[in-house]
């Protein structure tokens, strides 16, 4: 049975990424990218948290409202 051929099964940054570690790179080259990409990938969630943050009109009271609210769920004794 033949299995399709699929004409991109990578993305264009996966295609990247094969042809930098093509080359070889030292244990601490791949430390620092796995840090760059890291704090790009959280730097970017923040930006969209703040963007969400700002949509909803949160402010810094809201925020201290949500550290004294209490949402456990209650058991029965």
């Amino acid at each position: 049975m033949n299995s399709p051929v699929l004409k991109n099964p990578l993305t264009e940054l996966q295609m990247e990424l094969l042809e930098l570690f093509a080359r070889k790179v030292s244990n601490e080259d791949l430390k620092q990218l796995r840090l760059l990409f890291s704090n790009y990938f959280a730097q970017k969630a923040m930006s969209e948290m703040e963007k969400v943050w700002e949509e909803r009109g949160h402010t810094e009271e809201t925020e201290k409202e949500w550290l004294k609210e209490h949402m456990r769920t209650p058991y029965k004794r």
